[in-house]
């Protein structure tokens, strides 16, 4: 989880993995709040994914 979060961590080559890695790490720093206000499970992930440990 650690490195899916690191910004200077290199993207897996998998399209899927790549995906969720660029969402978790947009999640984690605002920028999907920003692009998906209307999902209402949203808030909680990314309270979780700031969480020192994501849990």
């Amino acid at each position: 989880m650690d490195a899916a979060l690191d910004p200077a961590a290199p993207l897996p080559n998998d399209p899927r993995r790549r995906k969720d890695q660029i969402k978790l790490r947009a999640a984690r720093f605002g920028d999907y709040e920003a692009a998906h206000r209307d999902d209402t499970d949203l808030g909680v992930s990314t309270k979780a994914l700031r969480s020192s440990r994501g849990t």
